[in-house]
């Protein structure tokens, strides 16, 4: 994935050695990331590792951004719906969401979407709702 939450997991970094996400991410990516994001985050116990309260805001602010931009651009809202629950699992489970394994990368990507700084958050945010044309995937990983 394209987060530097994600990077920073794989490399041992902690947020504050934020990097920048590849600069051909596109919008479709990031809502992805953005979703799985704002699910764990909001409705997993992550007990010490949870998100902050301006975290969890700058993922409802980031997700409602992508979803305008994505349903200006021609999605309608039940296709953006099962975006959302197809990337960020949004109609599982409580349970099914949060019974990842907080040790394998995929845990420790989750884990690290739920300290991720809520500036660069939204810097991310800000900078794929600026690529021109309609929304891509470009590239995640």
């Amino acid at each position: 994935m394209a987060s530097a939450a994600f990077v920073n997991a794989q490399e041992g970094r902690s947020s504050e050695e934020s990097v920048p996400p590849p600069s051909d991410m596109g919008v479709i990516c990031w809502a992805a990331i953005v979703e799985i994001a704002y699910q764990v985050a909001s409705r997993c116990d992550l007990g010490e590792q949870a998100a902050s309260k301006e975290t969890l805001s700058a993922y409802a602010d980031a997700r409602s951004a992508l979803a305008d931009r994505l349903l200006a651009n021609g999605w309608e809202q039940d296709g953006l719906d099962r975006f959302r629950a197809q990337q960020g699992s949004a109609d599982a489970s409580t349970q099914e969401l949060c019974k990842f394994d907080e040790q394998n990368d995929t845990g420790k990507f989750l884990l690290a979407l739920a300290q991720e700084n809520p500036e660069t958050i939204m810097e991310i945010t800000d900078s794929v709702l600026a690529i021109p044309g309609p929304p891509r995937w470009g590239t995640c990983l």
